[in-house]
């Protein structure tokens, strides 16, 4: 479960990383603080957040990650937490 999440969900990210990068002993020791469940939605509610909590140099740096993605729902996040969130 653990490769099928990563390689959905990371497969795209700034120097894609899996599983089979990290020391086995590494991941047999976090395989224990994880637990895997299924819970049926039945309300659903979005945030607007944006990383407005963050310091500048948090946000830049996640811009900055998401404008590298070209990835155009990526692009507009960056643009909406850019506009957003002005620097400090």
């Amino acid at each position: 479960m653990l490769e099928r999440l990563t390689s959905e969900y990371e497969s795209d990210a700034t120097g894609p990383w899996s599983v089979d990068r990290l020391p086995e002993s590494y991941i047999e020791k976090m395989l224990r603080g994880i637990v895997a469940f299924e819970m049926p939605v039945g309300r659903l509610e979005g945030k607007f957040k944006l990383n407005q909590k963050s310091s500048a140099a948090d946000r830049e740096g996640a811009i900055k990650g998401l404008r590298g993605s070209g990835d155009p729902e990526s692009l507009e996040v960056a643009r909406l937490m850019a506009e957003f969130n002005p620097a400090d």
